[in-house]
């Protein structure tokens, strides 16, 4: 054979060798990274829009993990009224204002990996009704996030989580002069687990959307109490409260007017199986089930992409068995 022809076959077989190589050997992480960045960059450039900055909504929870090396904290001040309360058929009843101040601070850590994050959630109330009032810490939420998949241009964020609530807030042998409103905690270790979903869609041109969806599942243990209770009963109650079951979604949506101005909204249902009791009592403890439909909205100012400003309103609008409220939030987001 030729030694021209020869040297071309040797050259186009370790071409072949080494195209067949690289196929098999799968691209770093930071390779694939950099892809997704620079793919979002450019579908943001031919979608003709800026960059949107997002701390909110005030209410909806976030499909993003915080990675490693980094904290966000996102102080809240809760002004409640329990102006009413709804009966089962949904008709609203006047009942003495029933005051809360409640702040609380939601502190994200990333931890182990990109992967994963710790969250914990302290808060403290301040109640106030019929000239009586009482202060407390609330029982304690800590727990893990999980990313199981990242925002791109073309999938939507998913984050799966599991908390544990520690018990710690006071729930029983409260006072009998005081109407119930020093049951702070709910005396039973809650396990709650979230899957939450998220992405920015540009569907205005010049004004993209942020939307999330939160599915939540809170299961109770028992709750052991004796005496008045944050359920129920008198001085001779002694037994077990087996605490109702919990679902509660939201929708959440924030509208970019510009890139730091923002509209806020969050729909939120709740809905609680009933409460029973077992062992010693002479007054009622426990209740029936509750549901409740209510709205959040609001005005963000971003600061920076990693410090914005949310307040608003959040307000019922139907329900049975449950509060007739109206709340004003004040919070701030800053990742650090």
């Amino acid at each position: 054979m030729d030694k021209k022809l020869l040297s071309i076959f040797l050259a186009l077989g370790s071409s072949l060798f080494a195209s067949e190589q690289n196929r098999q050997i799968p691209p770093p992480p930071e390779y694939v990274e950099k892809q997704l960045a620079e793919a979002t960059k450019e579908y943001e450039e031919v979608a003709g829009v800026y960059k949107p900055w997002y701390a909110g909504p005030l209410l909806t929870p976030s499909p993003h993990i915080v990675p490693v090396g980094l904290l966000n904290i996102q102080p809240y001040y809760f002004f409640v009224d329990n102006k009413g309360k709804y009966n089962q058929d949904t008709h609203s009843q006047k009942i003495p204002h029933f005051i809360q101040h409640n702040p609380a601070v939601v502190v994200q850590i990333g931890v182990l990996s990109n992967w994963v994050d710790f969250v914990i959630v302290p808060s403290y109330y301040i109640n106030r009704q019929s000239g009586h009032s009482a202060t407390g810490w609330a029982d304690l939420p800590v727990g893990l996030g999980f990313q199981l998949l990242r925002e791109t241009p073309e999938h939507v964020a998913i984050e799966a989580g599991v908390q544990e609530t520690i018990p710690i807030g006071k729930y029983d042998h409260l006072h009998a002069d005081k109407g119930g409103i020093d049951g702070i905690g709910g005396g039973a270790w809650i396990t709650r687990i979230n899957l939450n979903t998220g992405k920015v869609v540009y569907w205005i041109t010049g004004h993209p959307m942020n939307t999330r969806l939160s599915f939540n599942y809170f299961c109770p243990a028992h709750a052991y109490v004796k005496g008045i209770n944050a359920y129920g009963g008198d001085k001779e109650t002694h037994g077990k409260v087996r605490v109702g079951q919990n679902f509660t979604g939201y929708l959440g949506l924030e509208f970019s007017l510009t890139q730091r101005w923002v509209l806020p909204l969050d729909v939120v249902y709740t809905y609680s199986s009933k409460t029973t009791f077992s062992g010693k009592t002479t007054a009622p403890v426990g209740g029936p089930f509750h549901d409740q439909l209510s709205l959040a909205p609001g005005l963000e100012y971003n600061l920076t992409e990693n410090l914005g400003f949310l307040a608003g309103p959040w307000f019922s609008v139907w329900g049975r068995n449950s509060f007739d409220f109206i709340s004003w939030i004040a919070t701030f987001e800053y990742t650090f």
